[in-house]
């Protein structure tokens, strides 16, 4: 199951007893895993193992002894390390035969493709796979969350401070509580000033300056002193590419660009004709081999024991040729 048929079946509020929360988004994992706790209830017996904490005796006691004071038992385990599939088993069978028993697994090990077919239905479970935000999944809960703390800011903003998070959604989130205390309007002068600093490096124009011809090295500079995550500004650089290829297949279709169309929100005018002329700027096959670079960055940063600061600055000057 994904995200978009999880999204339906938590609204109905019929949930499986057990479910795996998987895949290559590890905020959704666990926005996802609060979400699910919230929606059953707060007459639970809630037990949490988090990575080391795992104890497969304790996890299957907890979920079979029924709570004198509680409707139910919640068992909740996160771990990136393997768990034998025996044990996944009898946790499951437990479910089945204990009424009032559930059980989320958030689980990001090497072998999550092969346990996520023990969560069936056949065991009273479901497993969800999540992806990496698209940007109106990144609008939507921004704006959920904005919501909550009653701060009224426009998506195009909410991308802003998303980009200069770090590409980070978790970090995104928190910073919306410090502009829910600014009185007055918020631009990306307000967000760049109050959240980060006048002085910092504003990563959304460094993504624009990094597929045009402007020169980055005073941003690479700012960019090296903030230590920021390598994986996250390549991630943040295919988020961009996206949103560029998108304007330039519109435009290509329909002559014209209408970013409410293209990205579900409305991007003020210049900013606008900005990412249309830089989109049509660039040709099929450089988009191509831009992806596949950075796809490529990406898997090697992830995968490989290597020096992650030359591989960026390696990407980054790979990309700028590939503009030429």
């Amino acid at each position: 199951m994904y995200k978009r048929d999880f999204d339906t079946l938590l609204r109905s509020k019929k949930l499986p007893n057990a479910i795996l929360l998987w895949g290559e988004n590890t905020f959704f994992i666990q926005y996802y895993a609060k979400k699910i706790e919230a929606t059953l209830g707060d007459s639970l017996s809630v037990l949490k193992q988090y990575h080391t904490e795992y104890n497969f005796e304790i996890a299957k006691s907890h979920l079979g002894n029924r709570s004198l004071f509680d409707d139910a038992n919640l068992l909740i385990i996160r771990t990136d390390k393997k768990i034998p599939k025996k044990e996944i088993q009898t946790l499951l069978d437990i479910i089945k035969k204990s009424e009032g028993a559930f059980f989320i697994l958030q689980y990001q090990a090497s072998d999550t493709k092969e346990k996520s077919t023990l969560f069936s239905k056949k065991n009273l479970a479901e497993n969800v796979r999540f992806f990496e935000a698209n940007p109106n999944e990144i609008i939507e809960i921004l704006r959920e969350e904005s919501i909550k703390i009653g701060l009224t800011i426009a998506d195009h903003l909410l991308i802003h401070l998303h980009e200069q998070s770090g590409s980070n959604l978790s970090i995104a989130i928190n910073e919306l509580e410090k502009l829910s205390l600014y009185n007055g309007n918020i631009d990306n002068t307000v967000i760049d000033q109050l959240i980060f600093g006048a002085t910092d490096l504003d990563l959304s124009q460094f993504y624009q300056n990094v597929f045009s011809k402007v020169s980055i090295t005073n941003d690479l500079k700012l960019l090296l002193d903030r230590n920021e995550d390598e994986v996250r500004v390549i991630t943040g650089l295919q988020n961009h590419l996206s949103s560029l290829f998108l304007f330039f297949m519109y435009a290509k279709v329909y002559g014209g660009v209408d970013s409410k169309e293209i990205l579900g929100y409305k991007l003020p005018p210049k900013l606008e004709k900005e990412r249309a002329h830089m989109a049509i700027s660039l040709k099929q096959h450089q988009y191509s081999a831009l992806f596949s670079l950075l796809q490529q960055a990406e898997l090697s940063l992830k995968t490989k024991n290597i020096d992650k600061i030359s591989l960026l600055l390696e990407t980054l000057i790979k990309i700028k040729s590939l503009l030429v």
